[in-house]
């Protein structure tokens, strides 16, 4: 298993359409092959940034679905409240 952490910042002022947002395309997630869990965390200290944690069975799992048709229902909705990702290397647990 791997895991996958990105830092989320959104625009100011968004951050509860963005949660929003975030739990209705989580169904792509859920249908993916290779996918186990999902969590987005928010930080205490800064309003705008959050972190998803992804767990996958494997490193081929996460570069197959964002290579996916998938992807774009997954991650198009997210980008009117991104201000940016930083996605981390792969952590094996």
């Amino acid at each position: 298993m791997v895991i996958e952490i990105a830092l989320i910042e959104v625009k100011p002022d968004t951050k509860e359409s963005f949660v929003q947002t975030f739990r209705e395309v989580l169904r792509v997630l859920l249908r993916q092959e290779g996918f186990l869990h999902a969590r987005l965390l928010k930080a205490t200290e800064k309003d705008s940034q959050f972190a998803l944690y992804v767990e996958w069975v494997d490193e081929e799992a996460h570069p197959r679905f964002t290579n996916s048709d998938e992807f774009a229902s997954f991650i198009d909705p997210l980008k009117p409240y991104l201000v940016s990702v930083q996605a981390s290397d792969y952590m094996l647990v």
